[in-house]
């Protein structure tokens, strides 16, 4: 008699089923191509960074050998002592002009302050603001700020430059009188009125007035209303105008005849 047996062997501990293989494949593909991003970044940074520094190693480059060939041909044109010497004086003489702006004079003083041994920046900022227009000055040392740098100084005293500008444009000044004096224009007109006005209400009150206020017509021969002396019926024949039916008509005169008084 033969006995079938069957013998299960046991799964070993570490082995894992497939799905859980296949998941664990995923997530370390997802990690592998995450790194491989980040890597792929880092890779682009850097060459940009490289990039970057070449441009600028190459501006500084080309800066110094324009400073160079610019005091060589200064050298070229003036001894460099004199030269010096001379950009001092203009230094120390430079005063801004009133058809020149902040910005222009700053430009100028740094043109002479090439030729010249470094300043510490104070002394750029102070040497600068001593030099502005005296306008400008006041506006600069009323906005209460301290500037640490010449550019600050530039930018603010080119605001304030601005607005002086347009406050002094012709024009502004009445402009503000009017806005300022606008309530008080009323009662003026009301108290001076315009000439042509006095003339409309004179011709109107003419144009209504009353026949009694017509001036009375009195002869002074008769001492009659409605005719003058020399039209008055009682004067004797040959004295004063002929007498006519019609009062609007006047006599037809012969040549060298007037008519007596």
């Amino acid at each position: 008699m033969s006995n079938n047996i069957t013998t299960t062997l046991p799964v070993p501990m570490n082995e894992k089923s497939l799905g859980e293989r296949e998941q664990l494949a995923a997530e370390t593909l997802d990690e592998r191509l995450q790194r491989a991003r980040e890597k792929r970044d880092r890779l682009v940074k850097e060459r940009e960074l490289q990039r970057i520094e070449d441009e600028c190693a190459l501006l500084e480059r080309k800066t110094a050998s324009d400073t160079e060939f610019c005091s060589f041909t200064k050298d070229q044109l003036a001894d460099p002592i004199n030269r010096g010497l001379e950009a001092a004086t203009k230094h120390q003489r430079a005063l801004q002009r009133l058809d020149q702006t902040v910005r222009a004079f700053a430009t100028y003083l740094e043109i002479l302050e090439s030729d010249l041994p470094p300043y510490s920046e104070a002394y750029r900022v102070q040497h600068l603001y001593s030099k502005l227009r005296p306008e400008i000055q006041r506006a600069v040392t009323n906005f209460h700020v301290v500037l640490a740098t010449r550019e600050e100084l530039v930018v603010l005293a080119s605001t304030l430059e601005r607005n002086l500008s347009r406050s002094s444009a012709p024009g502004a000044h009445h402009i503000r009188n009017k806005a300022r004096n606008g309530g008080k224009k009323k009662d003026n007109r009301d108290s001076f009125p315009h000439p042509l006005q006095n003339m409309r209400q004179d011709s109107g009150k003419n144009a209504t007035r009353p026949r009694d206020e017509y001036p009375v017509i009195r002869c002074y021969y008769c001492n009659k209303l409605g005719h003058k002396k020399p039209d008055c019926p009682s004067l004797p024949e040959g004295k004063g105008k002929p007498r006519s039916l019609d009062p609007n008509r006047l006599p037809i005169r012969g040549p060298g005849k007037g008519l007596a008084s």
